[in-house]
Parts: structure tokens; sequence; C-alpha cells
């Protein structure tokens, strides 16, 4: 009789038995491959896999001989009736997708996208940025690369051309303001950009604390990297271009914290508690050149194009504060900010869009609510997309004119 500590001995019958069906003498290995079956008829565990790895400890190097080479053909029918076919088990295969998965918003910044998917798996921006891209990047927004973009897409489930219209780079336009944004970037002098010590400047991203507080998911927009936006035509306010408290640039990926709210990388401040500072009279000269840079977009020739974003890029420099801009909106007019206008047909266009009546027609979403509703893409060719001129109308667009008219508000789509 065993004691009370000592470990269960094996049954006299089992040992005869494996003296009968194992070709050894030795009986340390017969108590040995029992005690290891009982262990995987009580764990389940893989016989066959256990016993390879246990065969050369018993029986030495020489066993490993003995083995045959790991071929997977596919299950074989049996050459037996009393035999059974098996097949290796397949290697362990590691998940491609993340757990959380927050969809890019169509009008969203591709850097706060990436700022809520690290809010979304609980680790802080600054680390899951840098393991999510391969490393630190002054500006994700315009360096990341396309290998990077396929990685992340795989990794998201998005389409990489989603994720790429996030960035400060030319894309596939998915919005109406995305065909604006393509034409200034493709002109290259409407991103805001901040002197530093570094060799090259800061990158400025803006935002709205009205949005950011309203919003049931707060993100960045993309116009808010660009010069041409200074006023939020939703909540008619002018922009912050900065931390509201300490007035150090805004870093999404450089905060070292979760937060369901942005904050700011040097202080620690919430950026959507910084007071709104109401701009109404810029909202209809936001909403305006809006309105002709998208005819501009549409129309224009390439050569045309940028002869006239060349006049409109001296009245929103690069490195002007927001407050500044704004002056330049409620002073801005057709000939101020885009030059004399060649085609008295294009002139006596834009001259009724300057005022920004045009703006809800095209810019309107479906709802304030749910931003991720993306606008159809534009269709190619040089049309005339703002005119004045009866054309049918679609379904929604009735729709949204009755609402008007009956006292509803209007949400602006980005």
């Amino acid at each position: 009789m065993a004691g009370p500590g000592a470990a269960p001995q094996p049954d006299a019958r089992l040992i005869e038995d494996a003296k009968i069906w194992l070709p050894t003498d030795d009986a340390v290995a017969h108590r040995s491959i029992i005690a290891l079956l009982a262990m995987t008829a009580r764990t389940g565990a893989d016989p066959i896999v256990a016993l390879c790895e246990a065969l050369p400890r018993w029986f030495g190097p020489a066993a490993r001989n003995l083995l045959p080479a790991p071929i997977v053909t596919g299950l074989a029918a049996p050459s037996a009736p009393d035999l059974i076919a098996l097949e290796p088990l397949p290697t362990r295969r590691r998940p491609t997708l993340w757990p959380q998965r927050p969809k890019r918003f169509s009008d969203a910044l591709f850097s706060s996208w990436l700022w809520r998917s690290s809010v979304a798996a609980g680790a802080p921006p600054n680390r899951f940025a840098s393991e999510a891209l391969g490393g630190r990047f002054a500006d994700a927004d315009s360096e990341v690369p396309e290998p990077t973009l396929r990685k992340l897409a795989l990794l998201s489930g998005h389409p990489v051309s989603y994720l790429a219209g996030g960035t400060v780079t030319v894309a596939q336009p998915l919005t109406r303001a995305d065909v604006v944004l393509n034409a200034v970037l493709q002109h290259g002098g409407f991103l805001l950009s901040a002197d530093s010590r570094a060799a090259r400047p800061r990158a400025v991203l803006q935002y709205c604390p009205r949005c950011l507080a309203r919003d049931p998911q707060p993100y960045f927009r993309r116009g808010w990297r660009f010069t041409i936006e200074a006023i939020c035509v939703r909540h008619r306010c002018r922009l912050y271009d900065a931390c509201w408290r300490c007035g150090a640039c805004v870093d999404l990926l450089a905060q070292t914290i979760i937060s369901r709210q942005p904050v700011c990388a040097s202080c620690g401040a919430v950026l959507a508690e910084g007071a709104a500072r109401p701009a109404p009279d810029a909202v209809r000269p936001q909403r305006g050149l809006t309105c002709l840079l998208y005819y501009a977009a549409a129309c224009f020739e390439p050569v045309t194009l940028h002869l006239h974003l060349d006049r409109l890029g001296d009245c929103f420099p690069l490195g002007c504060r927001v407050a500044e801009r704004e002056r330049a909106l409620i002073a801005g007019c057709l000939d101020r900010w885009f030059g004399p206008i060649a085609d008295p047909s294009h002139r006596r266009l834009m001259a009724r869009h300057v005022h920004g009546g045009a703006y809800s027609a095209w810019f309107v979403s479906y709802s304030a609510t749910c931003p991720t509703h993306a606008f159809e893409t534009p269709a190619t060719g040089r049309t005339r997309p703002l005119s004045r001129q009866k054309a049918p109308r679609a379904p929604w667009f009735a729709a949204r004119s009755r609402q008007g008219n009956d006292g509803g508000q209007r949400a602006p789509g980005y």
C-alpha cells in the first residue's frame, strides 16, 4: 500500500500487457509509457505528439530514425479495417486582425484614426503608434509609407485606399471636401506648419473644442490640417491651432496616457475643455471659400487652377495664426482670393458662390450625429457642379430642402 503522498503505481495487468507489445525489457520505460498514456487519457492531449517527444528520452537519439518524415499528403484511407489514418496537427496560427478595429470616418485624419485605435486597444498612443508604424514619425499623416498602410489595412480590415484617404497626400476622393483638399495638396502650399528648433517646421493640427466635446466618438478632421480652414461652420466658432492651456502644438500620437478625449501631450489638458470662440462673421466667408475651391477644382484646367491657388496662398501663409486667417476670410472676396477670372461665365457663377449660399447644397451630410456616411464620389470631367441652372435633384436633396424650409437644422458634412 502506497503512502498518501506517493505516486500511484501502475496495475500489474498493464505491466504484463506492456511487455507484450513494447519491444523492450526495460521496466522503467514500461512504467513511463503507461504513465504517459494515462496522462493523455485524463487531459485529452494528443498522444502522438507526446510520444514523438518522449521516445528520444526513453530510447536515446537512435529513436529519432524510427520516426517518419512529417510529410502531409492529406487524410488517406486506411489500408486495413483496424487501422486509423492520422494527420499531424497544423501549427498554431497567429491572429491577423486587431481585436478592436474602429472604423475610419470618411473625413477623419489618419493620425486621428490611429489614435482611436490605440484607445480601443487600451494602449498608450505613443507606444501603439510606434509599434503599428514600425517607428516614430514627425508627421505620420504625411510620412507614412505605402507598405505600412498595407500592413495596417490587413490588421484593421480597412481597404488601403480608405486609410490613404486620411493622410495629407493626394488620394482617391471620398467626399466633396476631398476634391478641394486634393487640389490644394497638388499645389503644395497650404499645409499648416510652425517654426521649431528642428531643421524642418513642425506640423500644426487645428481642432474645434465643441466638435470634440459633442461627437459620440471624438476625432480630428482632415481639413483641420490646412490653412484654408479657420472656422468650424458647424458650431460657428474659430478653430484652435494649439493647446488652449499651454500653447503647444497638438500631437495626437505623442500622448502617453489612455484617454477617451484627446489631451495635450505637453501639459495634459483635455482639448475639448477649451472655451469656444464664436466667429459668426467669418462663417459665411468660410463656406464661400470652400464652394469656390470646389468649383475651381472641378472646372478649371490644372495650369489655370495653379495660378489662382498661388494668389490664394498669399492670403493664407503656411505659418499664419488662426486669428489672422479669420481676418483674411472676413476681408476676402473673389478678386482678393483668386485674382482676375478670365472667363466671364466662370466669374459670374463664382460671384454667386462667394457668399456661401451653395454650401449647404453641396457639403451637407446626411446626419450631424453620424459622420460615417461618405458622399458619392464626384464624377470625372469638367462640369459645373455648383451651377444654379435647373437640373434633376436627388431625392435626398429635395428632402433636405424641405427640411430646411420647415425650420430644420442643417449640418455641414465635414
